[in-house]
């Protein structure tokens, strides 16, 4: 899996301002209310991601979480190039260059940087070490980290997924345990002294 997600972060990096900005090209010259819909898709899109991001909120499986963050990448894209279609060009030029600052750094990461995001995504979807059943509502994953050239560790990460709606978990604690340079008080940690809030 860890190739495929590489795969398709790789190419998503390229074909997300493409995509959006020929998708808006097409609304664009359908009628005014395709731009607005699309736009507003994406807009929910994005706003859906902040919701999870700031609530902990991601799917039970991994490979549904790395669909999810790709679709970022176009939502964004989408939302980028409809900067261009402001009407005032006092304001359509200088949110559209802002919309479009990222596309340097995509591009960068996507060509010369390409080592560097197989390293993040080795890091990120590298699937867990271990994975346990608490209890009904709680599992635990126990992931290794390390690919990138950095210190080496391990996270614990507590999940809570509601038995009416398993397809959904809450991040509810996790610990990083730096084994490379430990802190004191964290040199060991285990799915049991998580859970318990140790």
């Amino acid at each position: 899996m860890l190739m495929v997600a590489f795969y398709m972060t790789w190419l998503s990096l390229f074909a997300a301002p493409l995509a959006g900005s020929i998708l808006v090209a097409r609304w664009r010259g359908s009628d005014g209310p395709a731009l607005r819909r699309g736009l507003g898709w994406a807009l929910a899109y994005l706003g859906l991601v902040a919701f999870c991001r700031a609530t902990g909120l991601q799917w039970s499986w991994r490979d549904a979480n790395t669909a999810f963050g790709i679709g970022i990448l176009y939502a964004y894209w989408i939302v980028a190039a409809a900067a261009w279609a402001i009407p005032t060009a006092w304001l359509r030029i200088p949110v559209g260059v802002l919309a479009f600052a990222p596309l340097g750094p995509s591009l960068l990461l996507g060509t010369v940087g390409v080592l560097g995001l197989g390293f993040v995504l080795g890091d990120e979807i590298d699937p867990p070490a271990e994975v346990r059943r608490l209890s009904p509502m709680l599992t635990c994953e126990v992931s290794t980290w390390g690919y990138a050239f950095s210190d080496d560790g391990y996270d614990v990460r507590i999940y809570q997924s509601p038995i009416w709606l398993p397809i959904v978990r809450r991040l509810s604690r996790t610990v990083r345990i730096n084994e490379t340079n430990p802190e004191p008080g964290h040199e060991h940690a285990t799915c049991e002294s998580v859970a318990a809030g140790r």
